[in-house]
């Protein structure tokens, strides 16, 4: 079944530069874009915010087909990275990617973590240390995944879980152009918090002067 497409309406931008596009995010009320591709020079558009809010929750917006109509041409996008302000809940600018024909595209999926409620390591207090938040996949426009989930029920104490140990699902690959051929990078680690890792040389040193006294 083929994910439903976002329609928006644009505007092309004619005048681009700082000035202009704080001129449209307050004056206008829009928001600056820009559709890159390989093959065509970039497209500076605007766009009106409530038509994106709208349409689809924000953060689903990265897995969804988007058609952009324009007064004389439309074209197919995905969004490619959404730029916020740093304190105000204000997009300053969003970066779509044109796939008219929805070949395979690189794209940064979130890591969600499940099974640290049953982890026997963690429920006694040991820490979980993300290394990645997002993993950079390639794949078809069409099977874009949520999210990657990560399975840390079986996962001991002081065990690492690298990047090539990854069980993708079929059509996703790791993006090579950003990991290389070399694979070996930490994604999540448990670890024995510092309250944890005292208790247990504290009892470590009683059990040892026990043993001591027992041999004695």
């Amino acid at each position: 079944m083929q994910k439903k497409c976002l329609k928006l309406q644009a505007n092309v931008r004619a005048i681009i530069g700082r000035s202009n596009n704080d001129m449209l995010r307050n004056c206008l009320k829009k928001i600056p874009a820009i559709i890159y591709s390989k093959d065509v020079s970039a497209i500076p558009i605007s766009l009106f915010p409530n038509k994106i809010f709208s349409h689809v929750n924000i953060n689903k917006i990265y897995r969804k087909k988007i058609l952009i109509k324009m007064e004389t041409c439309q074209y197919n996008v995905i969004v490619k990275y959404i730029h916020y302000h740093p304190y105000r809940l204000m997009i300053l600018h969003i970066d779509f990617l044109l796939t008219n024909d929805w070949s395979n595209i690189s794209s940064g999926i979130l890591i969600k973590y499940i099974g640290i409620e049953e982890n026997v390591a963690i429920k006694a207090g040991a820490i979980i240390l993300k290394k990645m938040i997002y993993i950079n996949i390639v794949c078809n426009i069409n099977i874009i995944p949520l999210c990657i989930e990560i399975d840390l029920k079986l996962i001991k104490l002081d065990e690492i879980v690298y990047l090539h140990s990854l069980k993708l699902s079929k059509g996703l690959f790791l993006d090579l152009r950003i990991y290389g051929k070399i694979f070996s990078m930490p994604i999540v680690r448990i670890r024995m918090s510092r309250i944890l890792k005292v208790e247990y040389e504290n009892k470590s040193e009683i059990n040892a002067k026990n043993e001591k006294i027992c041999k004695k």
